[in-house]
């Protein structure tokens, strides 16, 4: 459905306000490569470009059926003959990304590069960013969707870009207890690097009620709150602002509510630990 709506969004309205330029070394690499492969695989003494209008149109009846194989043959055909314009890009990008082909985003790169359509060159972000979000590259798609959506507007797409901003934003994912040692410990783990780098301490981003009795640490993507007594219960509430080593910030203030259980009953022997034989040793009296 999103794809056919990529096609739909051509005859849409661009964008209003300052587009957003998209840059990746990456795909502007791939882009290139593959552009000269095809165009170089004909020497220019036999193409034959009074084909590329019927190769075209062919394609996009193929695109049409479904029949993305034949159209990607008909496109690249028309490109290795001289066809070098944003749309047939565009078009062998389209059937790209529904045959799941790896070359889709150089050819949508080369699209947005060469197509001086606003509407063009934003949906060819919007199948780079697929492509990305088909390889759980999240936020390399949410980047692509973002430029895309500043040239023209797909609700789709917008809602697609919601959905993984949410994903990738820098949030508490998960909450562990740890009951067994002297005092109890809640870590909380991130989707990201926690990094503090600033005066004070990470525990001038927590509250407790109630208060803590232990220190707040930081290592790797986990911020452990330390002084939790067995048997508790605690309001934990971890502030907006809190950094991570990208740079993000937590947007929304997290709030939790942690439950230390008592320990498991243990038993010990008290002294050295010897245990004496039920019966004597044979030469003991």
């Amino acid at each position: 459905m999103l794809r056919a709506l990529l096609v739909l969004c051509l005859v849409s309205t661009a964008a209003p306000g300052m587009a957003q330029e998209y840059q990746s070394k990456e795909l502007a690499d791939a882009a290139r490569d593959w552009r000269r492969e095809l165009i170089d695989s004909v020497p220019a003494n036999k193409k034959q470009p009074a084909l590329i209008a019927g190769w075209r149109r062919t394609a996009d009846a193929d695109y049409q059926a479904k029949r993305y194989a034949a159209a990607i043959e008909e496109l690249t055909r028309a490109i290795v003959n001289g066809a070098d314009d944003g749309l047939v890009w565009l078009r062998l990008a389209q059937n790209e990304l529904a045959a799941e082909d790896d070359h889709a985003m150089a050819s949508a790169y080369n699209a947005y590069l060469k197509s001086t359509d606003p509407v063009e060159r934003g949906v060819a972000l919007f199948v780079i960013g697929r492509d990305y979000d088909r390889h759980d590259k999240q936020k390399e798609a949410l980047a692509a969707f973002d430029a895309g959506l500043t040239f023209t507007r797909l609700p789709a797409i917008a809602e697609r870009a919601e959905e993984l901003r949410r994903l990738v934003a820098f949030r508490v994912t998960k909450v562990e207890v740890q009951a067994e040692a002297e005092w109890g410990r809640a870590c909380l783990r991130f989707n990201e690097t926690v990094e503090y780098k600033g005066d004070g301490s990470y525990a001038s981003f927590v509250r407790s009620q109630p208060p803590l009795d232990g220190i707040v640490t930081g290592r790797g993507d986990t911020m452990c709150l330390d002084g939790m007594k067995h048997g508790g219960t605690y309001d934990v509430e971890v502030l907006a602002g809190l950094p991570a080593a990208t740079g993000e910030r937590l947007h929304e203030a997290f709030k939790t509510r942690i439950v230390i259980p008592d320990r498991k009953p243990q038993l010990r022997f008290s002294g050295t630990g010897y245990v004496l034989p039920k019966q004597a040793l044979r030469g003991c009296r």
